[in-house]
């Protein structure tokens, strides 16, 4: 019996000693990468070009210390707005951060963060304005929201719009 229990022993301990020969240490799987980050950088304060044409902003800084904290380079690539959604799809950027609305369709579609800054939405015409009504508002709105997430809201809603003559 002591001497099964001896040779179990030493098989484990040789099986231990294989395994720390073989085991490499741990890697960092963004290692070296660098990831192409797409951006609008005429959102200031969030993404900007400074005077030395250097992106700049609150999501720049929130990229970069990403990047640092998991041990990976970013590029960012001023792709707009408008393009930043296409050119993630098509495999032209790695990523995008910018202020964007998180739709039921692009959840679908891709990996969105918690979101970190809330906004609304405010309308504003000049004094002259055919727009008097909320019903003008639904038919003006209704021919963008396509384009603009905030016109399809006022579309959809158009018992929510107050019209105000004046300022507030």
């Amino acid at each position: 019996m002591k001497h099964k229990f001896i040779k179990f022993f030493s098989l484990l301990a040789l099986i231990a000693a294989i395994g720390v020969f073989f085991s490499r240490p741990a890697t960092n799987v963004h290692a070296e990468k660098t990831y192409a980050i797409g951006t609008d950088v005429t959102y200031p304060p969030f993404e900007f070009a400074n005077k030395q044409n250097k992106y700049v902003g609150i999501d720049i800084d929130i990229m970069k210390a990403i990047a640092k904290r998991e041990g990976f380079k970013v590029n960012i690539k001023p792709v707009g707005f408008d393009s930043a959604v296409q050119s993630l799809d098509a495999g032209q950027i790695d990523g995008v951060i910018a202020g964007m609305t998180m739709t039921p369709e692009r959840v679908a579609k891709f990996d969105f963060g918690t979101p970190y800054y809330k906004t609304g939405v405010i309308m504003a015409v000049q004094k002259n304005s055919n727009i008097k009504k909320s019903s003008s508002v639904k038919r003006q709105a209704s021919r963008f929201e396509n384009r603009y997430r905030s016109c399809s809201i006022c579309a959809k809603h158009p018992k929510k719009i107050w019209i105000q003559n004046g300022y507030f």
